[in-house]
């Protein structure tokens, strides 16, 4: 039987789609509800709406900004938690609990790890609304609960925390927290199969580096046009090949679309000078995000601009490629007065890659706002010029286009 609603959580569902600010400011008005609590609750609600529309239900509480923040997507989470199933999970950095609750549903046990007291028995809360009844809760730090327990897993996964003593946002392995690689001898002992989250902007030569030969597959997630994640698979053996995935998710946690292969260290593609080509690609931001910008070129037959600047030429349109294409328009020289006829508008969409001036100055010097239906890239060509090109958007690429 589902358990009666507070005065609170009942007032938090029936405002949910209003103002926070404004509700914060009826004090006056409600006098026997804590008002700034209450928006904080509306505030979390409209994220949750989106971010994770299996929770937006009643009586579920938020009381950490942050956390939510912090707090995967569903899509992500669902994802990551399709890769596995077994008897006994765990998660060792349970935060707000999303990756949790979605690993329970494939695992017949699930354990959650959190050092947080208010943040672990809110979640148990709300794992108790949403029926995940197969769930340990331990209230300790991840060292701790890996030197204590004497339970063995099918999986253990962690989000190490990625900000410093100051709350400024970190990506290396060892500045996060837990730092996974001390951790990792002692995780492997325990469990078959380690996944790791890390942020997007981690270099992923690195890392493998530093996690050693135990790693199984790398996925690169992308969700809603961004990076959301880069996940490390390590197991106790050295796989045959590894394996980089770069994925792209709707909403559902289902692949878009999966562009897969070994590190790129070799493949080489072939380069072009401008004019050979009528169509522009540029590859989404799971594929540019993995490496994959020579095997991209080849698997789909592109001629790149130059071997450092990750835009790609045909003579033909691609429909199916997974990114962005464009028809090349006129490419001229980087000045206002050959750029300013082709901008009648006075906007533009503007990209640098592999250029020495940034978006910003390249939109000071040619005096163009954003926005518009033209796109211009400001690129290095394979004679080490450089020059904008000047794009349309060659219509619907893929739904995996960023």
């Amino acid at each position: 039987m589902e358990a009666r609603l507070s005065p609170i959580h009942t007032f938090v569902w029936e405002h949910r789609a209003d103002d926070p600010a404004d509700l914060a400011l009826q004090a006056r008005k409600y006098p026997g509800l804590q008002m700034p609590y209450i928006a904080s609750q509306v505030a979390a609600y409209q994220k949750i709406k989106h971010k994770i529309p299996e929770w937006y239900r009643p009586g579920l509480a938020f009381p950490f900004p942050l956390s939510l923040e912090q707090a995967s997507s569903e899509a992500s989470a669902r994802f990551k938690a399709s890769l596995f199933s077994g008897a006994h999970s765990l998660d060792l950095t349970g935060g707000l609990g999303v990756d949790s609750y979605f690993l329970s549903q494939r695992f017949k046990i699930h354990s959650y790890v959190e050092q947080n007291h208010e943040l672990l028995v809110v979640t148990a809360q709300n794992f108790g609304r949403l029926e995940a009844s197969n769930v340990h809760f331990a209230r300790e730090g991840a060292e701790a609960f890996l030197e204590n327990t004497e339970d063995t897993f099918n999986l253990i996964y962690l989000d190490p925390a990625r900000r410093d003593a100051k709350g400024g946002r970190v990506a290396g392995l060892e500045d996060c927290a837990p730092n996974v690689l001390e951790l990792l001898p002692r995780m492997l002992e325990l469990a078959q199969d380690i996944l790791l989250k890390a942020s997007p902007m981690l270099d992923i030569q690195q890392a493998l580096r530093q996690l050693g030969e135990g790693v199984q597959r790398v996925y690169v997630v992308a969700y809603e046009e961004e990076c959301k994640e880069v996940l490390f698979h390590i197991g106790r053996q050295k796989p045959d090949h590894l394996m980089v995935h770069a994925v792209t998710l709707q909403a559902d946690g289902q692949v878009v679309h999966c562009f897969e292969g070994p590190i790129e260290t070799s493949a080489n593609a072939p380069k072009v000078e401008f004019g050979l080509g009528q169509y522009l690609y540029e590859p989404n931001v799971a594929i540019r995000k993995a490496g994959f910008f020579n095997t991209f070129a080849q698997r789909y037959g592109l001629k790149k601009i130059q071997a450092n600047t990750h835009l790609y030429c045909a003579d033909e349109l691609l429909p199916d490629i997974p990114g962005r294409s464009f028809v090349i328009e006129a490419i001229c020289s980087y000045d206002k007065k050959a750029i300013a006829p082709y901008c009648p508008e006075g906007k533009a969409n503007i990209a640098a890659k592999n250029f020495p001036d940034d978006v910003a100055a390249i939109r000071k010097k040619s005096g163009l706002k954003d926005g518009g239906n033209r796109y211009l890239f400001a690129v290095t060509d394979a004679a080490g010029k450089k020059v904008i090109l000047v794009c349309k958007k060659a219509g619907p690429t893929s739904l995996a286009a960023d």
